[in-house]
């Protein structure tokens, strides 16, 4: 399996804050703890870009130390939490 870049993971991010915008449209008396989860999601999104920039910097990308695995994990287990959380509200029979 290839790895995964952090930039990949950003757009992940990206994708998965679409959905959720459609969610919080849809259930209104949630609104409030959705666009919380948006802008947490929204500052890991920048996060993974601004390390993914300086690691393909002139300035830094020589010194950059390869540990973007933690990264990764974290970035997918967010993505994961907010897809489980999109099914679960769509069929509440599922959750």
């Amino acid at each position: 399996m290839a790895e995964r870049t952090l930039l990949e993971s950003a757009l992940d991010c990206d994708d998965a804050l679409e959905k959720l915008r459609c969610l919080r449209d849809a259930l209104p008396r949630h609104a409030t703890k959705i666009t919380a989860i948006l802008s947490e999601l929204f500052a890991v999104s920048a996060a993974l870009r601004e390390i993914h920039n300086a690691e393909h910097s002139w300035t830094y990308g020589p010194f950059f130390i390869k540990s973007t695995t933690t990264w990764l994990l974290y970035a997918e287990a967010s993505v994961l939490l907010l897809k489980t959380c999109s099914t679960c509200s769509r069929d509440p029979g599922k959750g």
